[in-house]
């Protein structure tokens, strides 16, 4: 897997009339928590506007954690195939 900005990461509303807001269009963005790092913006003229472009930001906010589950998901296929079936699956 390639390398990404660690989690836990946190959506966050731009500030009104902020760089983000007014230059970029994206008033949704994606941070490590406690803000040192912005992982990602969210444009707001998406189809579907500001609830959809919230709703991504959270969505995105969350692939750290997403990632970590389906890892472990994956090494426990693995050890109950292996277990199973006398070998590996994957």
């Amino acid at each position: 897997m390639s390398k990404y900005t660690p989690g836990p990461w946190v959506d966050f509303k731009a500030s009104a009339g902020g760089n983000m807001e007014t230059l970029y269009s994206q008033p949704f963005g994606i941070m490590e928590n406690g803000g040192a790092n912005l992982v990602a913006g969210c444009f707001g003229d998406v189809r579907g506007g500001l609830e959809v472009a919230k709703a991504n930001a959270r969505l995105i906010a969350k692939a750290p954690d997403m990632a970590e589950l389906l890892n472990l998901a994956l090494k426990v296929h693995a050890d109950i195939c292996e277990e199973n079936y006398l070998g590996p699956c994957l």
